[in-house]
């Protein structure tokens, strides 16, 4: 949380194996991260409090990942 991460800096992050929580909390990521998102297998949570993501990303995000628990405030 309230690092300087970027939409950029999701496929780095996306690249950690045991990655199950992610705590995205006063970031600058946007919905373009919402794809890469996705993408992480054993992503369980991610908290996108504070972030540049809209309703609509989540929702996208939600419907490409529907097991995922998206905590949003």
């Amino acid at each position: 949380e309230k690092n300087l991460l970027t939409d950029a800096s999701i496929p780095v992050i996306a690249r950690m194996p045991q990655l199950n929580s992610l705590n995205l909390y006063e970031n600058r990521i946007t919905d373009a991260a919402v794809g890469n998102l996705a993408e992480i297998d054993r992503l369980e949570s991610l908290f996108v409090w504070q972030t540049h993501i809209t309703i609509a990303g989540i929702d996208q995000l939600q419907s490409l990942k529907p097991e995922l628990k998206i905590y949003n405030e």
